[in-house]
């Protein structure tokens, strides 16, 4: 295995200065070769939120004692920093329920600033970290956290818990904004429980702008304490109007479900079932809610993270919360990359992984192409410093050194020119890290890219599509 670092010098949350290296590796699953990037620091802490787009991975968290400040970092989709430690504001209370939506060209942070209950605060900055804002308030019937952030690149969308008199039942309301914040329309209320003794509850909100201009939210209805819930599906028309609450074909448990408004203009959505709670499935319907094709059964540990171009992960937390697992599932609910180890191998830990009793730590995304990323935090060095990891994982296609996902024609000049002349390629191809050309170049699996690789290429170009 090949091990490549790039040193990267950036400033510290904690006194326990170590250098911040990031690495390059291969990992082979089966057949399937993936590519590993890995970045070790350390905190005193972090409580973090990841969002990504394509054009990189964002992540929010509060800081050490009191809790209060909240930061940004940044890295490209390689997996490499491109933001350092960067601190955008302070909140009036202590771990302030940080969430993050990161979009092309800029981050919309928020937290809450009351306890118990929310006033909604949020800074849109761009994706150096400046705000482009001041601090803004965004509304006085929230009573918890975002719920759910979504954009169409024009404006953005916030589910959430909310309603009067505390709402210890909560409403779910949606809320519209410009790019900066500004709010577009009052909130609408999408789904009210009735009051007590009534013992019906309205949660987990999920929301998609749709292709006709109508805003779709799906939610969970159910008995508060039983173990079955429905799923639901409404549409908020442009007029702000509601359509009829559609009961979907589906039952789940506790767990409830999880769903992403696909690129191709459908949902995914995955669910925990319901009788049989060990058992869980995917489906998709369309933009009115309509179930297409038949649900497909998918492993029962993990839950899932869901990218746009409605490739899925498992993520498991197995063993009391020490290992990492990870499962790539196609569009399609067939297996594409069965359970593995994405963490790189720690020396003098007992375990990789991270105790609950030091909080919120760990946080992913996932992009088209299977382009994951997670922070994490190792076992504990003492009290006072952490061992966070920054880890990527994305497919490794031999020969791909245009880097576009696809090994064809259009990598052959590439290919030549990482061989012949590396300065040229780098200039050509600057988005790629210079320390991946050799594993990209290496045809034959020997560990170096050389000549003895030029033969395999060519009957690797010859086979492609």
């Amino acid at each position: 295995m090949t091990r490549l670092p790039v040193l990267v010098v950036l400033p510290l949350l904690a006194s326990a200065a170590i250098a911040q290296v990031t690495t390059f590796d291969r990992i082979t699953v089966d057949d399937t070769r993936l590519l590993r990037s890995t970045l070790h620091y350390q905190v005193g802490w972090l409580a973090p939120h990841v969002s990504g787009s394509e054009s990189g991975v964002s992540m929010q968290y509060y800081g050490d004692f009191p809790w209060t400040d909240i930061h940004l970092r940044a890295f490209d989709p390689w997996g490499r920093p491109t933001l350092p430690p960067t601190f955008v504001a302070t909140a009036a209370r202590a771990f302030p329920t940080p969430s993050l939506a990161r979009l092309s060209d800029r981050n919309l942070v928020t937290w809450c600033d009351q306890h118990p209950g929310c006033i909604p605060r949020a800074v849109v900055t761009d994706l150096d970290g400046v705000a482009l804002t001041p601090v803004l308030e965004l509304g006085d019937e929230f009573k918890g956290g975002f719920k759910n952030i979504v954009s169409d690149g024009s404006r953005i969308g916030l589910t959430f818990a909310g309603g009067a008199d505390n709402c210890s039942k909560c409403a779910i309301l949606f809320q519209e904004h410009d790019l900066l914040g500004a709010l577009i329309a009052p909130a609408v209320v999408v789904a009210t429980p009735p009051p007590f003794p009534i013992s019906t509850i309205v949660f987990n909100p999920t929301a998609a702008f749709l292709p006709d201009g109508s805003i779709g939210v799906l939610y969970n209805q159910g008995n508060h304490g039983a173990i079955r819930y429905d799923v639901r599906y409404r549409r908020i028309l442009p007029d702000q109007t509601l359509t009829n609450p559609v009961v979907l074909p589906m039952m789940s448990d506790t767990r409830g479900y999880v769903a992403r408004f696909l690129s191709d203009g459908t949902w995914l959505i995955w669910w925990s079932g319901y009788p049989d709670s060990s058992v869980r499935f995917v489906r998709r319907f369309s933009a009115m809610g309509e179930p297409l094709g038949t649900p497909v059964q998918v492993d029962p540990n993990g839950l899932p993270w869901i990218a746009p171009d409605g490739r899925f992960v498992h993520i498991w937390e197995r063993n009391g919360n020490t290992e990492i697992r990870l499962k790539m599932y196609e569009a399609d609910g067939s297996i594409a990359v069965n359970w593995f180890d994405p963490t790189p191998s720690t020396p003098n830990r007992p375990t990789h992984a991270f105790p609950v009793d030091y909080g919120p730590y760990f946080s992913s995304t996932l992009q088209p192409g299977f382009r994951f990323a997670m922070t994490w935090f190792a076992m504990p060095v003492n009290q006072q410093v952490i061992d966070v990891y920054w880890t990527t994982i994305r497919p490794l296609i031999p020969g791909d050194l245009n880097a576009d996902g696809v090994l064809n024609n259009f990598d052959i000049d590439a290919f030549v020119l990482a061989k012949v002349n590396r300065p040229s390629y780098h200039a050509a191809y600057p988005g790629v890290p210079p320390e991946v050309v050799d594993l990209l170049g290496d045809m034959n699996d020997d560990g170096a890219f050389n000549n003895f690789d030029i033969d395999p290429f060519v009957e690797a170009i010859l086979g492609s599509p």
